[in-house]
Order: C-alpha cells, then sequence, then structure tokens
C-alpha cells in the first residue's frame, strides 16, 4: 500500500500542535518549513511548527479511527472591538452530558485522556490539552487518541471557509453561519498552548472570508457586511479584534480575496458593485498607512466570479477569475490580470462561447498559485457536454509568456479542487470529499480519498502537514477542522 495511503493514529501526549509523534525523538520529528499559499483557501500563510515540549494539542485525524469524533475543549475569552467575553467552541459530538470521569466510574483521573468521551480530570471540559491525530500518519504506539477532527460549532456552515495556521501551532478558521435573522460571519481560534478553542462573531457575513498570518504573528481577516468588505486584524490570537476598515462595495453575492505582502501588509481583490450598471466589477484594493487605495480593473468585463488573488515576484498581484464577456468578447473564460511593473495586463487561460461549463464559479472551480519566479499555475474544472474534466494550466513567466493548458485524466472526484505546493515543491491540490490530489510525478496525478466526508474545503500547508477547514455532510453540515499529513513520497 503506498505511504499516502496509510491512516492510523497519533498519541495524544501533550505536545505543541503537531509536533514530534508520541514514542519518538524530538530529533527524529520532521522540520517544518512555511509552506506556500492559499487558503480556500490556498494561500493562507503561517503553518505548525514541529518541537517538542509541554502544553499545547495537535489536529487532524485518522481516517479509519473507529472512536468517537470530533470533540473540541471550550475556554473563555474572544471579542469583538476588544470587547471581554467571547463564545466558547462546541464540544463537538462529545456532548456536555456525555462528560464523566474514567467512563462513568466517579474517580478523577490526574490528567485527560483524549477519547472524545469523557471528563477524566473532573475539570468541566472534554479532550483539553489533547492531541488530534494527522490523517495518513505513519504508525504510532498505543495511546494514540480516538478524537479525528474538531466541531468547530453546531451550526450549519457552508459558506466562508477559510484556515490560516502560524508558527506556534494555533489555528484560525473563519467561516459564515446563515439564517433568518442575518448572516453572521464568526473567526474560531484554536490556542495550542492550553490546547483549546474559542470563538466570536467578527460581523455580518456573506459567501465569503479570509484569514491569514502574517510572520510577526499578526491576523489578518476580510469578511462582508452591508454591500461591502471589511478589515479588521488581531495581535493576541483573536481575543481582541481591531475596529472596522472600510475595504469597498462588494456585490450582492460576490466574491473576494487578501494576500500578504513581504512586508505583512494587506491586498485585497472583490467584486465590486460597477454603479449606473447591472454587472459587477472587479477592483483591487492595497492598505497604504490606514488608507484603502482601490483601482477598477479590466472593465470591459462583465461580472467576475470565484476571485482568487496571489502576490507574485516583487509583491505584484495576479488575480484568477470566472468571467463572463472576458474584455467584452462572448462567453466565459478563467481570465488572469497581473500587474507587470508598469500597467495592469489581462489574458484568458481558458475560454468557450457554448457547450461548456465551469460550474461552481462563486464558490471557485479553480485555483491560482504564482511561483517565485513568477511562472503561474491554474487548477480548474470544466465540463463539456456535461462530463466533467479537470485542467491544469501553466504560464511562462515575463511579459511574453504563454499559457499551455494540459487535461489531469488520472486524478478524480476534484470538486472545487484547492492547488498548493507541497514541502518537496510538488504540485497538489484538495477538493471536496475530503480528497488529495498529489502530482507525485510530473504529469501524473494520484487521487486519495482521505477518509472523512466534507465539502466547501480551506486548506493551510505547514511543512508536510496540511490543516482543512470545511463542512461536514455527515454531521449536518457543521464547521469542522482536521489535518493532514502529507508523506514525503
Amino acid at each position: 500500500m503506498p505511504s499516502t495511503m496509510r491512516s492510523v493514529l497519533w498519541v495524544a501526549c501533550s505536545l505543541p500542535i503537531l509536533g514530534a509523534a508520541c514514542g519518538s525523538n524530538p530529533e527524529e520529528s520532521p522540520t517544518m518549513e512555511d509552506g506556500g499559499s492559499s487558503g480556500r483557501n490556498v494561500g493562507s500563510s503561517g503553518g505548525n511548527g514541529t518541537s517538542s515540549g509541554t502544553g499545547g494539542a495537535s489536529s487532524g485525524a485518522s481516517g479509519n479511527t473507529g472512536g468517537s469524533s470530533g470533540a473540541s475543549t471550550t475556554s473563555s475569552g474572544g471579542s469583538s472591538s476588544g470587547a471581554s467575553g467571547g463564545a466558547d467552541a462546541s464540544p463537538g459530538d462529545a456532548s456536555p452530558g456525555d462528560a464523566s470521569p474514567e467512563g462513568g466510574s466517579g474517580v478523577c483521573a490526574a490528567t485527560e485522556r483524549c477519547d472524545g468521551l469523557d471528563d477524566d480530570d473532573c475539570d468541566g471540559t472534554v479532550d483539553e490539552g489533547c492531541a488530534r491525530c494527522p490523517l495518513l500518519h505513519v504508525a504510532c504506539p498505543e495511546g494514540c487518541c480516538a478524537v479525528d477532527r474538531w466541531e468547530i460549532d453546531q451550526v450549519r456552515s457552508e459558506n466562508g471557509p477559510s484556515v490560516a495556521t502560524d508558527p506556534a501551532g494555533n489555528i484560525y478558521y473563519a467561516y459564515t453561519v446563515p439564517n433568518g435573522a442575518g448572516w453572521q460571519a464568526w473567526l474560531a481560534v484554536y490556542d495550542a498552548v492550553p490546547g483549546v478553542w474559542r470563538k466570536q462573531v467578527v460581523g455580518p457575513g456573506t459567501y465569503h472570508n479570509k484569514v491569514l498570518v502574517d510572520a510577526q504573528g499578526k491576523m489578518h481577516l476580510i469578511f462582508g457586511k452591508s454591500g461591502g468588505v471589511w478589515y479588521r486584524t488581531s495581535t493576541d490570537l483573536g481575543v481582541t479584534l481591531s475596529d472596522e476598515s472600510y475595504v469597498g462595495d462588494l456585490g450582492i453575492g460576490g466574491s473576494m480575496d487578501m494576500a500578504l505582502d513581504s512586508q505583512g501588509l494587506p491586498h485585497v481583490a472583490l467584486n465590486a458593485e460597477r454603479y449606473g450598471t447591472i454587472n459587477y466589477g472587479l477592483t483591487y484594493a492595497s492598505l497604504v498607512g490606514t488608507v484603502w487605495q482601490s483601482e477598477t480593473l479590466d472593465p470591459s468585463t462583465m461580472s467576475p466570479e470565484g476571485i482568487d488573488l496571489e502576490l507574485g515576484p516583487l509583491d505584484r498581484p495576479v488575480i484568477l477569475t470566472s468571467a463572463y464577456a472576458p474584455g467584452g468578447q462572448p462567453g466565459y473564460a478563467k481570465r488572469v490580470a497581473f500587474y507587470n511593473g508598469n500597467r495592469w495586463v489581462f489574458e484568458n487561460v481558458d475560454s468557450y462561447v457554448n457547450g461548456s461549463s465551469y460550474g461552481l464559479d462563486a464558490s471557485r472551480g479553480h485555483s491560482l498559485l504564482v511561483r517565485a519566479d513568477g511562472t503561474m499555475d491554474v487548477l480548474f474544472t470544466r465540463a463539456t457536454a456535461s462530463v466533467p474534466g479537470l485542467f491544469l494550466a501553466r504560464r511562462t513567466a515575463g511579459d511574453a509568456g504563454t499559457w499551455t493548458t494540459t487535461p489531469i485524466t488520472t486524478a478524480s472526484s476534484f470538486v472545487q479542487p484547492t492547488l498548493f505546493l507541497d514541502a518537496q515543491g510538488r504540485r497538489a491540490a484538495v477538493s471536496d470529499g475530503l480528497t488529495l490530489h498529489r502530482e507525485l510525478v510530473p504529469g501524473t496525478w494520484t487521487t486519495t480519498h482521505l477518509g472523512r466526508p466534507g465539502t466547501v474545503v480551506a486548506q493551510a500547508r505547514r511543512g508536510q502537514h496540511l490543516v482543512l477547514g470545511y463542512s461536514d455532510p455527515s454531521n449536518a453540515l457543521r464547521p469542522t477542522v482536521t489535518v493532514v499529513e502529507l508523506a514525503a513520497d
């Protein structure tokens, strides 16, 4: 069986998140390196460090775990605009009524056992400080935890997933909860040292959010509110949030994305309302001091959707969209806008007039990756005669660069793919399923089903670990987080 298919457990040993596997020496644990982009999230910055020590917790799962799942721990704290209070993350499938010392024996243990069921040490929470077991992890000794993922909330959420990590092993997960009283954007933060989650409302919500962490550990968040895009930050693991900063108008149902430059400053692309018309336009904005400076791009193109923003060499922006009437021409296109240092350049990656379909444009049926040398990769889906297909387009660097598109015939189950590079610099993607796709050999992709159901998946990579945030269709579509360990081969 290929090593990428191994699905076993990680011992719950109270190491910092994604620390050395239990029973191994710290120096034998793989070193975590900063890994690439994205958070659909493809591109979320930051990451999980691998280190030994006390405290903390690890996330993830074994796809073949037989024990209870979805337990998450609780804590106080978390507030909006600096206020105290905040809501605790839900305890997942292990409800408070299930908690009892030592499986109902009435005896309190000295330490908590990671089983997703019992409050072993009688402190009022279940599984605090416990490790989670990464999917596809190599074998560990006895004592493995039975909890394979965190249930972040006990309400349905199919919108706005975005996940990011930082070097200390903290996880940030943004999501939107729709309801009749008005949508809400939420931020859940996993604090690795005590091993607990907390969550809070950050404002009204829309179909999209984006959360990122810069090299100094500062969190950056955008969300929708009252027909606009708003920006907030935090320097204390989301306990307190900055006041809201208005970025720009947002069309009804419009999309948005954010990237951080080499100085940790935010850049945003959004689908803004185009006044005087029934169409929406592409807007690019960057924060200069305390002021957002913006410009409208590609005005002859109507209603670009599924916005995906990356920063290339010299922090130059590259934006991918699904566009109607690209450049004023009939049909539809996967269209890229990029700044070459003097002007904006607009190019179609792929296009059709009729007979095909890109599918879920607003939910991103595509993904963009920009390499350090300026080459661009676009992974996208297109159905022809109702037959779905997965395609990889690549552009060579420079103003005279050209696009080459290749169908990927060896992958399957690729709804809403999100592209990233693994620790060895090889292309990979995750998609609904949950499904992992890897190009271990150039030109040949493999597909691995991760053993957990999930939709609208967002991802952020650090070293060989991939943090996934998604909706769980086996659990009333509740927002959920797990971790996958990517084998080196």
